[in-house]
């Protein structure tokens, strides 16, 4: 995919010879002369709007728990003030990281990986939930697997429960404003790389991840549920805090200390690893072309700033989770649309590239 010579790497992002790395130019094989206009420009500022909404959503739902965490080994109050410095924190800690470029990112993604890794192993090893986590993570695997299509299209019409209106919509909302840094991102740090390569390797360790971590870390607070060992919903339900929930189920195992300062450690790199490839994506948007080659040290410290700035906005105006929801459904809205164009103007500039290579030969 990113074979070539240098020259040919530093002049090209993309394997067509494209300059630009945007959203409007992956749209270029349909909009055609009309991507330089008042469409591709529409389709740029609706992706940056979305990368900023993607950071204070992600920070603003993350950090109480992270808050939490830290008030409760340090035995402090988690205030508003606390969260400030902790979002500021994280911020030094991603504007370090993105200062030394691409490999800086690396080492903060592998620190990030060892931490949660650690965490995992040790839930699943000393919670006492062992054999109730996988067999029951395998059976919640096998169930999802024989009912996808009615999971998926489950609308709770009667609101019994109004779990998709509250959460799957957020969940795939939350995901598409992502969509405008994590494919950028994968592009860049996957060079030397082939296309099939990149999205097998996305998709099967991104996945594997992500159903670990629910398998792991769900089914042990289930377990300690079901067993009547603490009971989780009891307590959520009596104080409405679901981020004193989980730190009060974290409680619940041995030396839960080790297990705290694990969980800091890795929500710090993740969302500093996170938020260092919206940092180099966004620098990208600041250029009507682009070389390749990283951007200079004073426009990513400009990003990394201005991220921070609306997550902390959102803590001083106390809004509740359904408001922090909001704001990645309503960019989310607009760029579901552009993404379906994306998928539309790649086809067809796939089946256009087919046919060069078969004239050529």
């Amino acid at each position: 995919m990113f074979t070539g010579s240098k020259s040919f790497r530093q002049r090209s992002i993309y394997v067509r010879g494209v300059n630009k790395q945007k959203f409007s130019e992956a749209c270029r094989p349909i909009l055609k002369d009309k991507t330089d206009k008042a469409p591709g420009k529409l389709i740029d500022v609706l992706a940056v709007a979305a990368l900023i909404a993607g950071t204070a959503t992600t920070f603003s739902v993350a950090t109480p728990l992270l808050a939490g965490a830290i008030g409760t080994l340090f035995g402090i109050e988690t205030t508003k003030w606390l969260t400030i410095i902790i979002l500021i924190a994280v911020c030094a800690t991603y504007t370090t990281s993105v200062m030394h470029g691409i490999k800086g990112v690396a080492v903060l993604s592998s620190w990030c990986m060892y931490f949660f890794g650690g965490l995992l192993l040790y839930v699943l090893v000393f919670g006492g939930q062992f054999r109730f986590t996988i067999e029951n993570g395998l059976t919640g695997l096998g169930h999802m697997v024989q009912n996808f299509i009615e999971l998926s299209t489950w609308t709770d019409a009667l609101r019994e429960s109004s779990f998709p209106q509250i959460w799957t919509i957020f969940y795939w909302a939350y995901w598409i404003v992502w969509c405008v840094a994590a494919p950028f991102f994968m592009g860049q740090v996957s060079r030397g790389r082939t296309v099939r390569q990149v999205i097998l390797g996305s998709y099967v360790f991104g996945l594997a991840s992500t159903y670990c971590s629910f398998i792991v870390m769900g089914n042990f607070g289930i377990g300690m549920q079901e067993k009547g060992i603490f009971d989780a919903v009891g307590f959520y339900e009596a104080g409405g805090d679901i981020y004193g929930t989980v730190i009060a189920i974290l409680q619940q195992l041995p030396l839960y200390q080790i297990v705290l300062v694990l969980l800091v450690l890795s929500m710090t790199a993740f969302y500093a690893s996170s938020f260092d490839s919206i940092t180099l994506v966004a620098c990208q948007y600041s250029y009507k072309e682009s070389d390749g080659s990283e951007a200079p040290v004073k426009m990513k410290l400009f990003w990394a700033i201005l991220l921070i700035l609306l997550p902390i906005a959102l803590i001083f105006s106390e809004g509740s989770m359904n408001n922090l929801q909001t704001v990645s459904i309503i960019a989310a809205f607009p760029l579901a649309a552009v993404i379906i164009l994306i998928i539309a103007a790649f086809i067809k500039d796939a089946g256009l590239f087919l046919e060069e290579l078969r004239g050529s030969k």
